[in-house]
């Protein structure tokens, strides 16, 4: 849809830019899930010379729906921040066209908003100018199937296994037996597909790190008269 029907050199440019825009290959590894993706960096370094040369901007003309849940997981709860969002897509002459795309993303933090915003430009670029990758897989190429509802989608270390690897974390007696110990344990967790675990350890971690350099900068705290 566009409402300068005098012109229709927004499409034009559109075209004309595709027609410059090659593979985006999926580069960055989500660890937690272990598949690979194209951030929103990824893509805009690609576009954005090819957009500034034929001169195509973007803005948000509406939120049409925001949604903003908070969900419960094992160990914490997180924000879920939702959008329906319309896009207008202008070129130099003020001609543009509507793109309404969905989004949503989750934090544990305040940065749900800002991640589910990323996301939704992400695959409106994406879609917009078919940017192929070299290994997109069809979703027809796999079904799945519900057996019940609340089907939980993660995997668990056993409990003592996560208090063993806590319990070494907490007795380790130098830096470097804390991260060596440390790799050990979030192994575990990513070979389980453990977030909340993995998490948890690193807490741990951090706690047992700033305990050894306190420990440290006070060992080598001294009053200028004991020289």
């Amino acid at each position: 849809m566009t409402e300068n029907k005098s012109s229709n050199k927004i499409y034009i440019n559109l075209c004309n830019a595709m027609s410059e825009i090659d593979v985006v290959a999926k580069e960055q590894l989500n660890r937690q899930q272990n598949f690979k993706f194209r951030g929103i960096d990824d893509i805009y370094n690609k576009l954005h010379p090819i957009l500034s040369k034929h001169h195509i901007f973007f803005a948000i003309d509406e939120i049409i729906e925001s949604k903003s849940e908070e969900k419960q997981t094992r160990s914490s709860t997180g924000i879920l921040r939702s959008f329906i969002i319309k896009y207008r897509i202008y070129t130099d002459d003020g001609s543009f066209i509507y793109f309404t795309i969905p989004a949503e993303a989750m934090d544990y933090g305040d940065k749900a908003t800002s991640k589910a915003l990323s996301i939704a430009h992400k695959y409106l670029l994406i879609q917009l100018f078919a940017i192929p990758t070299n290994d997109m897989a069809d979703p027809d190429q796999e079904s799945f199937v519900i057996e019940k509802e609340n089907l939980q989608s993660f995997h668990s270390i056993p409990e003592t296994l996560f208090n063993e690897y806590a319990d070494k974390l907490r007795q380790s007696k130098t830096l470097e037996e804390l991260k060596n110990n440390f790799i050990v344990s979030i192994q575990a967790c990513l070979k389980a597909k453990d977030k909340d675990s993995e998490d948890k350890l690193t807490i741990i971690k951090e706690e047992c790190k700033a305990s050894f350099l306190k420990k440290e900068a006070s060992q080598q705290t001294y009053l200028p008269w004991e020289n």
